[in-house]
């Protein structure tokens, strides 16, 4: 897997952007991402596992619940949100160890392979979409972190959701940051014809994170 993946990468493939950073601090981080999954493995197959190389992020369970909400509507914070909302606390603190631990100069990019089970469904693409833009999380001119997706595909919105969303991603202030989350909601809400998966390929209700057009069949 490790050679098959070093090849894609040297050919240009699975990259966040052309040119987006160094072959070789691709590389590096590469073989970094495997030997990590590697020592989780081994950790959870483990007699006593200590899961020293894993961070577990709930901010929904400090979030206080909405005093109402619709009838048959639940509450929720899908799992990039969770994560990207923890790189954005730790975002400085995380990022030094990852170039001390890498060997690379202070400013190179760090990127973040987000992937799941399903694609992302539309909200999540559109704060995603916010957060790699005019000085967001993963606005690769912050000299800090990049977001890459293996697909382009986006999922439905679920409109009996309500959706907390990474807020701290979009910018670097909370006031700006609020701003363009507002901005988010109010694109949902009045201007859909704005939004990123406007136009879009429709895909199967809980297709799975992949290119492939069959992806919404499990077997």
């Amino acid at each position: 897997m490790r050679e098959a993946a070093r090849a894609e990468m040297t050919a240009g493939l699975g990259l966040p952007a052309p040119g987006a950073l160094p072959n070789a601090s691709a590389l590096r981080q590469l073989d970094d991402a495997l030997d990590t999954l590697r020592r989780v493995l081994r950790d959870a197959a483990s007699p006593r596992p200590t899961f020293r190389d894993l961070v577990v992020h709930t901010p929904m369970a400090n979030t206080p619940a909405l005093v109402s909400l619709p009838p048959g509507s639940t509450e929720t914070m899908h799992a990039e949100q969770c994560i990207e909302a923890a790189i954005a606390q730790h975002v400085d603190e995380w990022h030094d160890d990852a170039v001390a631990r890498l060997r690379l100069p202070p400013d190179a990019l760090i990127v973040v392979p987000m992937a799941g089970r399903f694609v992302p469904c539309a909200a999540c693409a559109e704060v995603e979409g916010e957060s790699r833009t005019n000085g967001g999380l993963f606005d690769p001119a912050n000299g800090r972190f990049v977001l890459h997706r293996s697909s382009r595909r986006i999922g439905k919105a679920f409109a009996d959701e309500v959706q907390h969303i990474a807020q701290a991603t979009l910018a670097k202030t909370p006031a700006l940051a609020a701003q363009r989350a507002q901005a988010i909601a109010d694109r949902f809400r009045h201007a859909p014809q704005s939004l990123r998966a406007y136009g879009a390929p429709v895909v199967l209700d809980y297709s799975l994170d992949t290119e492939s057009e069959t992806s919404g069949d499990e077997s």
